[in-house]
């Protein structure tokens, strides 16, 4: 799905897609990073999780195609 949504973008000349996943979440982030996202930066302590406070990772694919 998503690199699904990675062609849909691309396909609409939409510039810039973002992503907030919460650090712990490794599987996304390397999903994220294989369909051509980057590091953007790190948003401590931002989403609460069972009661406890979770970093979160923001990452961004800008497209080869927009622009």
């Amino acid at each position: 799905m998503l690199r699904r949504l990675c062609q849909e973008a691309d396909a609409a000349q939409i510039w810039t897609i973002q992503a907030g996943i919460l650090a712990a979440n490794e599987a996304s982030i390397k999903l994220h990073t294989a369909c051509g996202f980057r590091l953007v930066g790190v948003r401590e302590k931002l989403a609460r999780k069972r009661g406890r406070w979770s970093d979160v990772v923001l990452m961004e694919r800008r497209s080869p195609f927009a622009g």
